[in-house]
């Protein structure tokens, strides 16, 4: 099941639902409402459960509401928080539900809501993510802008953080997947140039040196990956790497210089004999695929 990254989904998610729930009544000692028979009903045990903290626990009147009502007919704050629900519990057939929501709302947003439109974009593109649709996402996240000064910074972050961990996501398939789609391939290193365009910083340039050294560009990669050692001592907070990160920037200068040389990888070890596992690596020092057992014939031994 894929999963966002974000660290900041639950707390703006929760800062929704604070603002939904100081716009309903609330009733001291009320038990949670047999749900299933009148739009009230639905709402009243949505904003229930959502009163009492349990999120999760609001799910099953607000999926039920907007099934048996129509996103279009009922409140529009009301679906933007059950789409950021389903997007954080992710269970299976959630993003895709949130996607349904989500577009519906964004077709005909709501004046209301204007100076919000900015994380309903965010949630779009996380839930076109984990529905992988890398291409339709990677615009969204690019809509992501404040409709009022005041939320520019936050806007920009949360772009920032959709992009990467868009990034993460198609690295990932480009990893695993035999043939590599040409596409995927490109989008990653369109990716990371746009984020290396929000901050000039180490783990920009290592992380876009990466894509391209993966799409095959080593020439380019290696020059990113030059830039991104000169910025390695500059504080995380501005880009630098940890140190997982400066490991990793050394084998990939390590192993990018052996391809330009039309050397082995530094990493790679010879097999003298006996029983090795094989396994095949992205010039990122990434595993592609599952590893096999391979035999050996040690030296003397029958072939």
């Amino acid at each position: 099941m894929t999963t966002i990254r974000s660290s900041l989904a639950r707390r703006r998610a929760t800062a929704l639902h604070l603002r939904l729930a100081f716009s309903a009544p609330r009733s001291h000692g009320e038990t949670t409402p047999a749900y299933g028979r009148s739009k009230d009903d639905l709402c009243k045990a949505f904003m229930t459960f959502i009163n009492r903290g349990d999120l999760d626990g609001a799910i099953g009147p607000g999926v039920a509401l907007v099934d048996k009502f129509g996103s279009a007919n009922c409140d529009a704050k009301l679906v933007a928080t059950l789409a950021n629900l389903l997007l954080n519990r992710n269970e299976s057939g959630d993003a895709e539900r949130a996607v349904a929501m989500i577009e519906e709302l964004m077709a005909d947003f709501p004046p209301e809501m204007r100076d919000r439109r900015h994380q309903n974009t965010y949630d779009y593109a996380r839930a076109l993510m984990a529905t992988q649709q890398w291409a339709k996402s990677f615009e969204t996240c690019m809509a992501i802008a404040p409709t009022t000064p005041r939320h520019a910074a936050e806007a920009a972050e949360i772009k920032m953080e959709a992009l990467e961990n868009l990034r993460q996501f198609i690295e990932e398939e480009n990893q695993y997947a035999e043939p590599k789609n040409p596409a995927n391939l490109e989008l990653a290193v369109t990716v990371s140039r746009e984020l290396l365009k929000l901050r000039d910083g180490a783990i920009e340039h290592l992380n876009l040196g990466a894509q391209l050294c993966i799409k095959g560009d080593v020439e380019e990669g290696m020059r990113h990956y030059e830039l991104a050692k000169k910025k390695q001592d500059e504080p995380e907070s501005k880009g630098g790497p940890d140190a997982t990160d400066k490991d990793r920037l050394r084998k990939n200068l390590a192993n990018g210089r052996a391809t330009l040389e039309g050397k082995p990888s530094p990493d790679e070890v010879k097999i003298i004999g006996g029983a090795a596992m094989r396994i095949n690596m992205t010039p990122d020092g990434r595993i592609i695929g599952e590893p096999t057992i391979m035999r050996f014939p040690t030296p003397g031994e029958e072939q």
